[in-house]
């Protein structure tokens, strides 16, 4: 892959990655508007479903940040289009639907039968 369209893959990622960023601080601010109704007992069960998905996104945005980062760090060692798993290349079109893909779609596909 060419530098430019490394750079590319680098600035998308590091968009998203601050889109992420911002949405875990949305939650926090959600969370902190929960707390401030929890005094109102009638509302519990409701904070308390609200509470567990507002956790829920929080864990998939984490990992999906965390993913970003990693694939940030493949970005400066020069091995982004590189799967982790057999050493092949990982294509453009696959690195272009998820820029944060360690694997190529052989090895993915070959996770996910091992799966089912």
């Amino acid at each position: 892959m060419d530098k430019d369209k490394r750079r590319l893959f680098e600035d998308r990622l590091r968009e998203q990655r601050e889109m992420l960023v911002e949405m875990r601080r949305e939650i926090e601010r959600s969370w902190e508007n929960l707390r401030v109704s929890e005094i109102e007992l009638e509302e519990t069960a409701t904070n308390k479903h609200l509470a567990a998905n507002l956790d829920q996104l929080d864990d998939q945005y984490k990992q999906k940040i965390d993913a970003i980062d990693y694939a940030l760090g493949r970005i400066q060692s020069d091995i982004y289009d590189i799967c982790i798993n057999c050493g092949e290349f990982i294509f453009e079109k696959r690195l272009e639907a998820v820029p944060w893909t360690t694997t190529c779609i052989e090895c993915a596909s070959a996770a996910n039968n091992r799966k089912v």
